[in-house]
């Protein structure tokens, strides 16, 4: 059953908001934080986005679908959301309010498809939040886990640190750290 977020509960929400337009972004990061009262994280890019999805759970993802002139980027991060995340609310953003696009974007696993400008997003973006039930994040599943449990998945590494004198140079200690596998964030 779903419930409506107290003001408390929407300040432990997180919000992912991806969007090239500099002053939407902006506009849209500002609403959120002022009349939702939740933390919302930024991106410009798929890129972006993608690192900050291996690294937060989100109750609520809104997306511009073309991040990039001719590239639909925003369907590869919806597709990625559903595989990788669960199911947070997605909020599917364009200026081409093509059928065919609002059927793959919804398709994929978009809840809402808005076309800019973005006259409804307050409305959209309260019903959205105020059926989000609060649940604990899910742990990661799909491609991106299978890919680092298998071997050679996390690689450990050491790198040293070493201590500048003048001229002089010495081991001061060693920092160590994991990677992923080449290609992911």
């Amino acid at each position: 059953m779903s419930q409506s977020l107290t003001t408390q509960d929407a300040i432990e929400d997180r919000v992912l908001l991806v969007e090239d337009e500099l002053p939407l972004l902006e506009l849209i990061g500002n609403y959120l934080r002022s009349e939702l009262q939740c933390e919302v994280h930024c991106a410009v890019d798929r890129a972006e986005a993608e690192a900050l999805l291996d690294c937060y759970s989100y109750s609520l993802i809104i997306t511009d679908l073309s991040l990039t002139p001719q590239r639909l980027d925003g369907l590869g991060i919806i597709e990625d959301v559903a595989d990788i995340h669960g199911r947070p609310k997605i909020v599917a953003l364009s200026e081409r309010g093509t059928g065919k696009l609002k059927s793959l974007a919804l398709g994929l696993g978009a809840d809402v498809f808005l076309e800019k400008p973005l006259l409804q997003l307050a409305s959209t973006l309260r019903k959205l939040i105020s059926s989000t039930s609060h649940t604990p994040p899910k742990p990661p599943t799909g491609r991106l886990l299978q890919q680092l449990l298998s071997e050679g998945g996390i690689v450990p590494m050491a790198q040293p640190i070493f201590k500048l004198d003048g001229d002089s140079c010495s081991l001061a200690g060693l920092e160590c750290l994991s990677r992923g596998p080449g290609g992911t964030p």
